[in-house]
């Protein structure tokens, strides 16, 4: 019995500090998808300069080394693949519907991004209607419960915008932004 006592207590021990390491090691780790999608931001924004390109381009991939994500390394291939030639809006914003909701806990508001995403993705779209509507319904009143000016004056220039504006891309992603550094 006694013996038996013993064994139990050192895999207790074994399993306690299994368990402890694996803490450690995730919160080790400090990038999260809060850091990938803000870098994505300034990979897209920063396109033209080769220099700036280049550190957001390695930034980026020492943030999905360090996040050790299979859906999200996936994305980062499919991202990286159109970079030589171009990456369309659609392609950074895939990846960053990726990055949320994968690890959607490292966005304060990772709902309304989603949300946002949605919109941008079907605005114009005569084929999901009903997503679409839902979507900025939803994103509509998400931003608007957040309070915070700079998130609502975007978002009104968005639906102002009507998806028809020059810069209706570039709000979406200082939409993205604002709302992931909250």
């Amino acid at each position: 019995m006694k013996r038996k006592n013993v064994v139990i207590g050192v895999i207790g021990a074994i399993i306690l500090v299994a368990i402890l390491f694996a803490m450690v090691s995730l919160m080790s780790s400090s990038a999260s998808s809060k850091d990938l999608v803000l870098n994505v931001i300034k990979l897209r924004t920063n396109y033209d300069d080769p220099v700036l390109r280049a550190k957001a381009i390695t930034d980026l991939n020492s943030i999905v080394e360090d996040i050790d994500s299979s859906v999200i390394n996936e994305g980062w291939r499919g991202l990286a693949a159109c970079i030589p030639e171009g990456c369309s809006d659609d392609d950074y914003m895939n990846f960053i519907m990726s990055a949320i909701v994968d690890q959607p806990n490292a966005i304060e508001h990772s709902d309304v991004l989603i949300e946002a995403i949605k919109v941008h993705r079907y605005w114009g779209s005569n084929t999901n209607v009903i997503e679409f509507s839902q979507a900025l319904t939803n994103t509509n009143n998400l931003i608007n419960e957040l309070h915070f000016s700079t998130a609502v004056n975007v978002w009104n220039r968005i639906v102002e915008c009507n998806g028809q504006c020059e810069e209706y891309d570039n709000l979406f992603f200082e939409l993205i932004k604002v709302i992931a550094e909250l």
